[in-house]
């Protein structure tokens, strides 16, 4: 990876790059958006991202139009489920208050929202089990600020609920290629 960003994802490669010096504490938020990519492109849609439409596709099969079954429907809920908690929390509302400071959305993309959301998720989830690892996710603490870019721990327990959702709906199936999800 290279500066300015941290970390990142690549979609067309399905790699996940972390700079030298600064990539320590992103790897939850680039693991999701990884897991994201990957039902995306179960669905046959490449380098997109299954948090922008948590919904069955509509495809064309002998000639007629049905929901397109390469993702568990149950699945698909689930990831809904997370977009419909972040969006009912005031995450989003601060996300468009951030992209007011940019010149195309950023903070308040569903892609973004819901890997900062995972990140912090995944912080709450190692707090239980009494573990910390600042190399998976390393987010500031809340402070009260008012563009603060993560769930607020008000906010939290609705998104984590949702995140659990997703984790205990994840199930795989062996196949002549392998296990796949």
């Amino acid at each position: 990876g290279k500066r300015p960003a941290a970390a990142h994802y690549e979609p067309d490669n399905i790699v996940i790059n972390l700079t030298k010096k600064g990539g320590a504490g992103s790897l939850a938020h680039e693991w999701w958006h990884g897991v994201d990519n990957y039902f995306s492109r179960m669905r046959g849609e490449g380098n997109k991202f299954v948090t922008d439409a948590p919904r069955p596709l509509r495809v064309r099969r002998d000639g007629m139009f049905l929901d397109d079954d390469s993702v568990r429907p149950e699945l698909l809920e689930k990831f809904a489920g997370v977009m419909e908690a972040i969006n009912k929390s005031g995450l989003r509302k601060r996300s468009l208050e951030q992209d007011k400071k940019r010149s195309k959305k950023y903070w308040s993309t569903p892609i973004e929202m819901s890997a900062r959301s995972f990140e912090s998720f995944v912080i709450r989830q190692l707090e239980l089990k009494d573990i910390t690892n600042d190399y998976l996710a390393n987010i500031s603490t809340y402070t009260g600020n008012a563009d603060y870019p993560y769930p607020t721990p008000e906010e939290a327990e609705a998104i984590d609920q949702a995140f659990m959702g997703v984790v205990e709906e994840l199930k795989t199936k062996e196949t002549d290629e392998g296990k796949i999800a």
